[in-house]
């Protein structure tokens, strides 16, 4: 066979002779047995060997590498070992156990591990070993053990290893793996109870997994146990594995509960939901934690309970945070009852509710918000103009709310909501609107032409550029026009017309903010042209490093 003398030749490399072994693992038979025994005791080819003996069916395989436990050592050893586990070589079982205890842990874990993985005659051998006087070889046989009984889901070997002298560690892993291959309600329980807190918290950890029947009834009953388990793990636990009683049980542990078990049963029912939970809860809506559950909730009803709360709550504060709460939930079905509360009295009440609805006003809302905004004084105006703007720039298409605003805007005469009508309709972008608000810029009035110039820096497209240049002529204008103009620039998507204005801003612009937002503009403006209106400012020693760079990028992007 090829691969035996690639295997034997003393010309052939280490990846040549690995390939070899690979190869006589899949297709090789006994007579490939001694050529792959010859290489064991290369550090190079030795898993690749073993790889190949493991592969081969028959006695061979077996008495090669039982050889080689007299000739190999280290790594090369440890391998062998783990080989003659893997292939079950329960003949190999007396010579293995001359390397327990070995010098090198290494070699003595991995014979320890493979007399288990042999099957249960070898395992016994293993378990003799946990009453060694040596605490090493007590650790290893532990450690083999527990590699044993999880792959078997052998409670024996588990309980072996509870009643012997090893490390925390392995006792704590043997006491989880008794509670789930047991499946023993009793037993679980009896862990539950224990006094040492590593062990309680490990059956508690083991509770998701557990598998025996009445396990939930089981922990409802212990708590409500005198002298139980530690009840904030039996509520963590049936947070877990509950079933329909559990809300209740818990609820009624509300009563009388400390610090610790209030704070579990309210993180248990916030994660459980449903309209029983959210309505036990909603009274302690003041502490941190149950407001932090009630908003993550789920369950159908949870809203509406919530609004009924708040409806016939009076003291200021439980109503201050059920608002509050509802803007959290984004609870769209308290939107009536926010509105109705930001119609109250009392101006902090008014304020939580402008915050709770803003995120979630629409179309619908806009006209009782309209009247809300036109009635409500300084202190809340702002928040009802921002939950008012933000109704209006949900409103999709915004021809109704836009109208409704214009129509506000036509009426008005007093400056101030005048200025806010205006702004809303900037904000949303509202075409009838601009031919109206174009005429502000020839008022007589100086700070409402700035604040109409200002304003229109928002406006969603570049419509009211014409309009705004011819204001650069006045010089107590420029800066705040030029300002706007810029600004309006960039939502031009036509190239031509974006150079076209900005050839006629150029010579307006003379600061140095106004020179470095004009070529940030240029620079984003892909046309040749873009180049010629940066040159100047290549002489300029304030931003020529900026106009370079600018141009260099227009370069790249357009391969010029």
């Amino acid at each position: 066979m090829q691969w035996i003398h690639a295997l034997d030749g003393r010309h052939a490399s280490v990846e040549e002779k690995a390939r070899a072994c690979q190869r006589l693992g899949e297709y090789g038979d006994e007579s490939a047995v001694p050529v792959l025994a010859s290489v064991l005791n290369d550090p190079d080819l030795n898993v690749y060997a073993r790889a190949a003996l493991e592969r081969i069916p028959g006695p061979q395989s077996i008495a090669a590498l039982r050889s080689a436990l007299k000739t190999c050592d280290g790594p090369q050893l440890v391998g062998v070992i783990e080989s003659l586990g893997t292939l079950g070589a329960t003949g190999a079982a007396k010579d293995l156990t001359t390397f327990v205890g070995h010098a090198d842990n290494q070699i003595s874990d991995a014979a320890l591990r493979s007399l288990g993985r042999m099957g249960r005659k070898t395992q016994s051998i293993v378990l003799g070993y946990l009453r060694d006087s040596s605490a090493k070889v007590r650790a290893s046989a532990a450690a083999a053990s527990l590699f044993a009984a999880e792959a078997r889901g052998d409670s024996k070997i588990y309980d072996a290893i509870l009643k012997a002298d090893v490390p925390r560690h392995s006792y704590l892993a043997a006491v989880r793996g008794a509670i789930l291959s047991k499946r023993s309600l009793s037993f679980l329980l009896k862990h539950l109870r224990s006094k040492e807190k590593d062990v309680r918290e490990l059956a508690f950890l083991s509770v998701r997994s557990f598998h025996g029947e009445g396990l939930t009834e089981a922990l409802h009953k212990e708590l409500n146990t005198a002298n139980g388990a530690d009840p904030v793990l039996v509520v963590f636990a049936l947070r877990d594995r509950p079933n329909l009683d559990t809300v209740n049980v818990l609820i009624a542990k509300l009563s009388g509960a400390n610090v610790d078990l209030e704070l579990a049963l309210v993180k248990a029912l916030g994660q459980l939901g449903g309209i029983e939970s959210a309505t036990a809860l909603i009274p302690l809506i003041e502490k941190e934690e149950a407001m932090s559950a009630l908003i993550q909730m789920k369950g159908k009803g949870i809203n509406e309970s919530i609004v009924a709360n708040l409806k016939t709550e009076k003291n200021v504060t439980q109503r201050l945070s059920l608002i509050s709460l509802l803007g959290d939930r984004r609870a769209k079905e308290g939107i009536g009852a926010l509105l109705e509360q930001a119609n109250d009295r009392d101006s902090e009440i008014r304020a939580a509710a402008f915050r709770a609805m803003r995120p979630m006003v629409g179309l619908a809302q806009v006209p009782e918000l309209i009247a809300l905004f036109k009635a409500t004084e300084k202190k809340t105006g702002s928040l009802a103009l921002s939950a008012l703007v933000n109704a209006c720039r949900r409103s999709h298409p915004n021809e109704a709310a836009g109208a409704q605003i214009l129509a506000e805007l036509n009426s008005t005469s007093g400056l101030k909501q005048r200025e806010s009508w205006i702004r809303i309709l900037i904000d949303m972008g509202y075409d009838p609107a601009l031919r109206i608000i174009l005429k502000d810029l020839k008022s007589s009035d100086p700070e409402t032409v700035k604040n109409t110039i200002s304003w229109l820096a928002r406006w969603p497209n570049p419509a009211p550029v014409d309009a705004l240049f011819p204001l650069t002529k006045n010089p107590d204008y420029q800066v705040v026009v030029l300002n706007s103009i810029l600004a309006l620039i960039t939502t031009s998507k036509d190239m031509d017309e974006r150079l076209a204005w900005l050839k006629q801003a150029q010579p307006l612009v003379s600061s140095l903010a106004e020179k470095r937002k004009f070529i940030s503009l240029v620079g984003l403006t892909f046309d040749p042209v873009s180049l010629e209106i940066l040159k100047p400012f290549l002489q300029d020693v304030e931003v020529a490093g900026e106009a370079q760079a600018a141009s260099t990028s227009l370069i790249q992007i357009m391969k010029l």
